[in-house]
């Protein structure tokens, strides 16, 4: 799925892909059968190979674009994936093509960028464009052709932006398979799998994970963090409402003649209720903003660990504002309530 508003693949597309973790060297010979074999599955909707798959880090390497000299070599995610790969994942293509089914007939080799690196780069038609790369194997810059340009999607978690990305492919770096599964009957295609794959590598499980896993996982920490905090602030509320009402009632004791005579004088019930929420309401109001520069720092410093993040706006701490007033004046209503109503002849006899 791809998200405008952020120019990122969304990992929600993915919520059924399975990663087949490494795969020996001895079977990466003879993966096109494996992927034929997997590809035939009832609930198999696509299976591709790559070296890294969304959720894990990426390798980095060394680049030099058109036009850019070889002192300006730029630094790259690269990852290296099968003509099936993009839509396998559901990534689609911003401009040019996939990889051809031959891919010995892209010559210089083939290769595909994300549209962080086109932008990076100043290329507004990156098709037909060459980028140099560093081979650590040859010790040379070696050409590359870019054929076609992709959504930006995530390869590791959101707490890291989205690097300009180079796409190859080289056969001989996949080490392992994505497998976009059917919604409708998960396990038992996996279970389907997981036979097949005893026959296809007897001496090794059928180790898997589901993508949408890995990038939960990620996140496990801010949910229990969360919760966490959730239960505080379920705490604080509950101890503040006790303050509240204990300060009310002292209020309340230590001014009850001073309301008998207000109600002698002609003072109305609502009007001796609102003096005495006022006292509860400037409280809440000094500490609210007492607690919003502390708050604010709080969350901010939080919200930086994050590449991709929302500002934190003005309403948020205006309708916590009026929620903590809410609740105070619904903790200490019944005390002025009580108060405000209670006969003034017993309350000028009240010692």
């Amino acid at each position: 799925m791809y998200d405008e508003s952020k120019d990122t693949w969304s990992a929600r597309a993915a919520d059924f892909i399975a990663v087949v973790r490494v795969m020996p060297q001895r079977l990466r010979q003879s993966l096109p059968l494996i992927k034929a074999r997997l590809g035939q599955v009832p609930g198999v909707l696509g299976v591709a190979a790559t070296s890294t798959a969304p959720g894990e880090e990426p390798d980095i390497g060394q680049f030099v674009p058109e036009s850019f000299r070889e002192d300006q070599a730029q630094m790259m995610d690269v990852m290296s994936v099968d003509g099936d790969f993009l839509p396998t994942m559901g990534i689609g293509l911003v401009a040019g093509r996939n990889f051809s089914p031959d891919p010995e007939g892209d010559a210089p080799p083939a290769v595909l960028i994300n549209r962080t690196a086109a932008r990076k780069f100043g290329w507004n038609e990156a098709v037909g464009k060459t980028i140099r790369q560093y081979s650590n194997a040859t010790r040379q810059w070696e050409i590359r052709t870019v054929v076609g340009v992709v959504e930006d999607f995530h390869l590791a978690s959101y707490y890291r932006p989205i690097a300009p990305l180079c796409i190859g492919h080289s056969p001989g770096d996949f080490g392992g398979l994505v497998i976009r599964l059917d919604r409708t009957n998960v396990r038992g295609t996996l279970a389907t799998l997981n036979a097949i794959w005893k026959d296809i590598d007897p001496d090794r499980p059928f180790d898997y994970f589901f993508l949408e896993a890995q990038f939960d996982g990620q996140y496990r920490s801010e949910e229990r963090l969360r919760g966490i905090m959730g239960s505080f602030a379920v705490v604080s509320i509950v101890i503040a409402c006790l303050g509240l009402f204990g300060m009310t009632s002292f209020a309340v004791e230590r001014r009850t003649k001073e309301i008998g005579v207000r109600k002698i004088l002609g003072a109305s019930a609502p009007e001796i209720t609102l003096m005495l929420a006022k006292e509860s309401a400037k409280r809440v109001l000094l500490a609210n903003l007492v607690a919003w520069p502390v708050t604010y720092f709080a969350m901010a410093g939080w919200l930086r660990r994050f590449a991709y993040r929302d500002g934190i706006g003005i309403e948020t701490f205006v309708l916590s504002t009026a929620l903590a007033l809410l609740i105070a004046m619904a903790t200490v209503g019944w005390q002025a309530v009580r108060a405000a109503t209670a006969n003034p002849v017993q309350s000028l006899r009240y010692e």
